[in-house]
């Protein structure tokens, strides 16, 4: 356990050091702090952290080639670590959604809106999907004589935004690359939900509507384990309290940030399961928590800069940590790890996977974005 959480530190740190570095070199100049006047930056910094928290997850794939990782594998608390980091990633999106939907009064123009969307998702998915194809044919270079229409067809399927699941190309799965994409289709049904949100909440029916959420939120956890959805509804609800209520006692703010913290620690006496009811309710009290009290330390430089590059991280992490341990087999083989060693791996790795995504953020995201 105390190895694990050392690990996991390690990995933090790393990231937070590589953003540090590219934040004293003005890497973002276009998106640097104080740029935006509506800015929510303790959010950003959230959005940071819930990256890392998949990348946590995420960090066995290291030892997929080079490293013999049998005795050095994170404990399996990481794996909570990353759901963490999903849910946390859909409170985000719901929340600035619709804190956007209160501020307009319901009143969009979808055209744009979706317009604008496309062009903040595609152009990172299609790299990191491409890469990752290139990949999986790459090592698959001696069956490639053997390349079916079931491969091809599987091929375009990793293209379907995460509606297409994961499939085996050659012979490999392309869940060890692409896994991360299984959210996407969530983000995209919540977008087309917005519509009838704001529908909803123009008409005089919204409190029978919002009875109906109510009764569907209590049913769907009785009838199914994997709950996601529900917390586009966390982020809802606290885009709602922080247009309504505004703490300004800072010692009010810092008690409601530390019973924050204390509901991540009670949850693992609790929690089952990854998306159970009781994961439900702690993310809510935690990022409730982190709405009423908007923590200056997550608002930091550093972690904003990583929260800006937080879907590069989320997407890219697999293939990278994946590539990085298939080069290090290419030079040196197996290779035996200590405790040491293996922090330095995971340190090194996280370094890297921080660094690229700082790159194509810049280099691929925010072309569109600057165009939106």
């Amino acid at each position: 356990m105390i190895y694990s959480i050392t690990a996991t530190s390690v990995i933090f740190i790393s990231f937070f050091v590589t953003a540090y570095f590219f934040q004293k070199m003005n890497f973002l100049p276009e998106m640097k702090v104080g740029h935006l006047k509506e800015r929510y930056y303790f959010i950003d910094g959230l959005r940071g952290i819930a990256a890392i928290c998949v990348v946590v997850g995420h960090s066995w794939r290291i030892g997929v080639k080079a490293f013999d990782f049998k005795d050095f594998y994170l404990a399996s608390f990481t794996s909570f670590i990353a759901s963490f980091g999903v849910q946390l990633f859909f409170c985000i999106t719901g929340f600035l959604f619709f804190d956007q939907i209160i501020k307009k009064r319901a009143n969009f123009d979808w055209n744009k809106f979706y317009l604008s969307r496309v062009k903040r998702l595609t152009p990172l998915f299609l790299f990191s999907t491409t890469v990752s194809v290139l990949c999986l044919y790459a090592v698959s270079l001696e069956k490639i004589s053997l390349i079916s229409f079931n491969d091809l067809f599987n091929t375009i399927k990793l293209y379907l935004f995460g509606f297409g699941g994961q499939v085996d190309i050659l012979g490999r799965y392309s869940g060890i690359l692409t896994a991360a994409s299984w959210t996407l289709p969530y983000e995209v049904r919540f977008y087309f939900v917005l519509p009838l949100a704001c529908l909803a909440l123009k008409s005089n029916y919204k409190y029978l509507v919002l009875i109906f959420v109510v009764l569907l939120v209590i049913l769907s956890f009785a009838v199914d384990k994997i709950n996601l959805w529900q917390n586009f509804l966390i982020g809802a609800f606290g885009a709602y309290v922080i247009n309504k209520i505004n703490i300004n006692n800072n010692i009010a703010r810092v008690v409601i940030f530390c019973v924050g913290l204390l509901s991540l620690i009670f949850s693992t006496y609790f929690i089952q399961d990854h998306y159970d009811l009781y994961s439900f309710l702690f993310v809510f009290v935690f990022f409730i928590s982190m709405i009423f009290s908007k923590p200056k330390l997550l608002a930091k430089k550093f972690l904003v800069f990583t929260g800006d590059v937080s879907y590069s991280i989320y997407l890219n992490h697999s293939f990278v940590l994946v590539a990085l341990s298939y080069i290090f087999y290419a030079f040196f083989g197996k290779i035996s790890l200590n405790i040491p060693l293996a922090m330095v791996v995971y340190g090194f790795c996280s370094i890297m996977v921080c660094t690229l995504s700082f790159f194509s953020f810049k280099y691929i995201e925010y072309p569109f974005l600057k165009k939106n």
